[in-house]
């Protein structure tokens, strides 16, 4: 979903002869998402004009969650068939994805890998080990495109030098988001009653799913206690496991101002950041990037973060267009909660910052990225085997 607005870009760029394999559907169907309640989803955007692509003969697939559970041999004669000059791979997680470095490889072809993982989370040793081993060995004589700047030392740490990786980072479409909240702007008022939220006072808002590891939890507990001391407002924007938890938790501890907005589809999700204040991803684990804030900072809110979320050196900058928090530290997420919702004109600058972060990182920054990457790649494969 979230790169369907740079394939546009690529494919208008005369530099790049695009064409996007899919080997999964899932997002131009309705599909079954657990860490959304269990429930069926399916985006209200258009993912797949503008460039061209084909999907896999077994793209139709439902619950891909194992390595083998998406194997797709018929990459194999697309890849022989057009004879690319590179090929481009999202992340390693599935069989399809290594059978498409290894057949390029075999036949000579330059690998790109974009990957979102970072080093925030350890792993034990003897996991590590095996993964050190086994990423060496696939990143060998590959060309990284990083998504940001934790993603770039994970790529280090795994054995790719310095003049291989390439910043292509993780962007949305800031053009898009930025005309919604201008267009917006003028119903702010009518979109916070809309919600059910109070009026005239600051508004929190979490966009995600309500699971263990984005500590929705721990956003609740924080904003309890602010609000004991001043007036504002809590709007959690998405569910999950943990929703009937939180609900309980709200209406037993009897915190006011407290709004469930559930699901939001992406035509909808730009009434919640237009209606908030401030913008909260509390995550403890996996947050490899956080294209929330992105969307976020477009709309000129001041954003906390955990320091387990992977944009946080790129996109915040601490007591310049937001915070950073240590994820265990709910005392510290309340503190900074206060800093904001105390303080009108601390919010409108940091918001300010942020809208103006968020306009250079760009989608164009992540085209030319690409484009250096995929040059440079052509050029390491002749010295690669002028080596050997």
């Amino acid at each position: 979903m979230y790169q369907s607005h740079l394939y546009r870009l690529l494919a208008q760029d005369n530099r790049i002869k695009l064409t996007v394999l899919f080997a999964s559907n899932a997002g131009v169907r309705a599909y079954h998402d657990t860490g959304f309640g269990g429930r069926n989803l399916s985006w209200d955007t258009d993912l797949t004009s503008g460039y061209a692509h084909r999907f896999l003969m077994n793209a139709d697939r439902n619950g891909v969650e194992k390595f083998f559970d998406q194997l797709d041999w018929d990459l194999l004669p697309e890849i022989t068939r057009e004879r690319c000059d590179v090929l481009w791979v999202h992340g390693y997680s599935f069989a399809t994805l290594w059978l498409g470095i290894v057949a390029a490889k075999l036949r000579g072809i330059p690998v790109m890998i974009r990957e979102e993982q970072t080093l925030l989370h350890e792993r034990p040793w003897w996991k590590a080990s095996v993964r050190s081993l086994t990423l060496r060995a696939l990143f060998f004589r590959s060309t990284a495109l990083a998504i940001g700047s934790n993603n770039h030392a994970f790529f280090q740490r795994y054995g790719v030098p310095t003049n291989r990786i390439f910043l292509v980072p993780y962007t949305t479409d800031n053009v898009a988001w930025q005309h919604n909240a201008t267009s917006l702007t003028s119903s702010s008022t009518d979109l916070i009653g809309s919600f059910g939220l109070p009026p005239d006072v600051p508004v929190v808002l979490f966009v995600g799913k309500l699971q263990p590891k984005k500590q929705p939890d721990v956003l609740v507990e924080a904003f309890r206690r602010v609000r004991k001391v001043m007036p504002c407002a809590l709007l959690l924007v998405g569910t999950g496991p943990l929703e009937s938890e939180l609900r309980r938790a709200v209406a037993e501890q009897s915190i006011p101002d407290v709004v469930f907005a559930s699901f939001l589809n992406r035509t909808e999700i730009s009434r919640a950041y237009a209606a908030a204040d401030i913008f909260v991803l509390p995550s403890s684990l996996n947050e490899t990037w956080g294209m929330v804030v992105n969307e976020a900072m477009n709309f000129g809110l001041p954003v906390i973060v955990s320091d387990k979320v992977g944009c946080a050196p790129d996109l915040v900058t601490h007591g310049v267009n937001g915070y950073v928090f240590d994820h265990h530290d709910v005392q510290a997420l309340t503190s900074l909660l206060a800093n904001l919702i105390g303080d009108s004109a601390l919010r409108e600058r940091f918001g300010r910052r942020s809208r103006e972060r968020i306009t250079l990182w760009s989608p164009q920054l992540a085209v030319e990225g690409l484009v250096r990457a995929a040059e440079r790649a052509t050029q390491n494969l002749v010295l690669d085997a002028s080596r050997t």
